[in-house]
């Protein structure tokens, strides 16, 4: 009989806010709106078929609760089961229109107000947030919280003290990191500029630096104030090599000054020991092995004798000859070069051709002219000039 009478004050409410609706539009005629039942046999709307089911539900959640309270209750029941039967509503339960963002907490609601009020269907604003949840993470106790404070100051005790470092590797990395302040002390004077680019070549310095970037073309050099620091076998190689070579730092020919004439020694201590060896046979051969000799022996033997100013031979990297020098200054300062002359046969041709480029060194010219000899043949003539057509 329950569930009659809840469609009726379902039918009153409904009728009412009609009611209302019409008397706000001052018009006789029914709302075609959804929210009114329209007449005939036309189908309910989704929002009358949420309110047909959530009264049925409410009706026969009420019947349950009728029929536990007529029953003696048990004392090994939990007490969980004699509350309210509102709680016991599960989403499978509902429409699909309800499972909708907003629905449940108002439909849900309405229930919770028809249920707890006073057997009305209305509840709207009563009703409002039913079933909410409370907050996702809870608020912590305050033991807990204490607890997970000391653990994080712990932890981080721990990293800090156990990053393997000391207190001068950490102060360290943190001037790599984050910078230093400093004041900023320049250095760099006009002096120290002047070799690179002299401001007017017509000056003393200005001579001075053009003959010596001409001297570092002539020589194969890189730059004619910063050395190459390639090391002393390399030097020792390009000066084997070109025959002349650059040195911008005197260190560098120095270091390889002393390994020309180590190399020197080492060379002639090992050809004197091979015509030992030749003149007494195999057996000096086992003499000469087991006496212990060894490359840092004679380098040990070289160092002594580099000491000693009278022993010391002859220095093996020479200055330039007077006529390099005169060469040098004659095309840097006078600026005499040699001109292009017209030839007919291939090596005058090839030489005109090199000295219009300007890209390559003498040293170059000179071994393309001979390379070229070579597969022409002596035949060659480089003073051949073309002879005048007879008219």
């Amino acid at each position: 009989m329950r569930g009659p009478a809840m469609r009726r004050q379902m039918l009153r409410s409904t009728n009412g806010w009609a009611r209302l609706t019409t008397q706000r539009q001052q018009s006789l005629s029914f709302s075609t709106s959804q929210w009114l039942s329209a007449e005939g046999d036309e189908k309910p709307s989704i929002r009358q078929q949420s309110r047909a089911a959530v009264g049925e539900i409410s009706s026969m959640l009420a019947g349950k609760a009728e029929e536990q309270g007529q029953q003696p209750s048990q004392g090994t029941q939990p007490q969980q089961q004699q509350q309210s039967p509102g709680q016991i509503i599960d989403m499978k339960m509902l429409p699909r229109g309800m499972r909708r963002r907003g629905g449940v907490r108002g439909g849900l609601g309405s229930v919770r107000g028809g249920l707890m009020g006073r057997g009305q269907f209305s509840g709207a604003g009563r009703g409002r947030g039913g079933f909410r949840g409370g907050r996702r993470g809870g608020r912590k106790g305050q033991s807990e919280g204490k607890e997970g404070e000391e653990d994080e100051e712990v932890g981080g005790r721990q990293k800090s003290t156990s990053d393997g470092m000391t207190v001068e590797e950490r102060a360290l990395d943190r001037e790599l990191r984050f910078g230093t302040t400093t004041v900023y002390e320049p250095y760099l004077t006009m002096e120290d500029l002047t070799p690179y680019v002299p401001p007017d070549p017509s000056t003393e310095a200005g001579q001075k630096a053009t003959v010596l970037q001409e001297l570092c073309l002539l020589a194969g050099g890189n730059s004619a104030v910063v050395g190459d620091n390639l090391g002393p076998h390399v030097d020792a190689q390009a000066l084997r090599d070109g025959g002349m070579r650059y040195f911008a730092d005197l260190e560098d020919k120095e270091a390889a000054e002393e390994y020309l004439q180590m190399k020197q020694s080492l060379r002639e201590r090992f050809e004197k020991r091979k015509k030992e060896t030749a003149e007494e046979g195999g057996g000096a051969t086992s003499t000469s092995r087991g006496s212990g000799t060894t490359i840092a022996t004679l380098e040990e033997q070289f160092a002594e004798v580099m000491e000693d100013e009278a022993e010391r031979p002859r220095p093996i990297i020479q200055p330039a000859d007077e006529s390099v020098r005169k060469a040098v200054m004659d095309r840097a300062i006078l600026g005499d070069y040699e001109k292009p002359t017209f030839a007919t046969d291939p090596i005058g041709i090839a030489r005109s051709w090199h000295l219009r480029s300007g890209t390559y060194l003498p040293s170059d010219v000179e071994s393309f002219e001979r390379k070229l000899q070579s597969l022409l043949g002596s035949e060659t003539n480089r003073s051949s000039r073309p002879r005048a057509r007879s008219g």
